[in-house]
């Protein structure tokens, strides 16, 4: 009790259970500040990473995705007209937006100023870089081509290199450039704890 009473010396003004509830909320607070301190740590980590391997990255959150797989099999098989209507809601109505808004305007006239960058240039060996961080065998674009073979035909690059400055100083992209597909995958029950209703 001398011991308690030493380091908290204003236990017998507040009484014992003010003071338990002050330590309480120390504790509370210091576990808040770990728990920051560990997120920034794993955001820094995984910054560093998708800048450094973006496929081992993605590996990682699949792992994770698979370690959470217990909480996810506790929802219900969705369904397939939902899912449906839920992505066209999201990729198939085109926004108009007001082009002639004030804010527009205030922008424009707040940065007019400000000196057009200069032309840019990809060549080949930066193209051959961003290649090769291509992933292998991912759902392709509108071309049908996986990321593997253009790996593979590096005849192509040069090509590709050529057609992309091209489109940077015309100004003129191809639709198909811009244009995509969303996939709904089920999982595969082979791979980890999936449950029944989805095979």
């Amino acid at each position: 009790m001398n011991e308690v009473r030493r380091r908290h010396p204003f236990l017998e003004k507040k009484g014992f259970r003010v003071v338990q509830e002050e330590l309480k909320q120390r504790i509370i607070s210091k576990a808040d500040t770990i728990k920051r301190y560990k997120k920034r740590c794993t955001r820094f980590k995984e910054n560093r990473m998708f800048e450094s391997n973006e496929r081992c990255f993605y590996r990682n959150l699949n792992e994770e995705d698979k370690d959470n797989m217990g909480e996810t099999n506790k929802e219900e098989n969705p369904d397939g007209e939902a899912c449906t209507k839920f992505w066209s809601d999201i990729w198939s109505n085109p926004a108009e937006h007001n082009a002639e808004a004030e804010w527009i305007q205030e922008i424009n006239e707040q940065f007019k100023n400000i000196e057009t960058q200069e032309e840019l240039n990809i060549d080949h060996p930066k193209m051959k870089e961003r290649i090769g961080k291509t992933a292998n065998w991912k759902a392709p674009g509108p071309d049908g081509v996986h990321g593997y073979w253009i790996k593979k035909r590096t005849s192509l690059h040069p090509r590709i290199t050529c057609q992309l400055n091209t489109c940077m100083k015309s100004g003129i992209i191809p639709q198909w450039m811009t244009s995509g597909r969303t996939f709904l995958l089920l999982k595969d029950p082979t791979k980890g704890p999936v449950p029944s209703n989805y095979q």
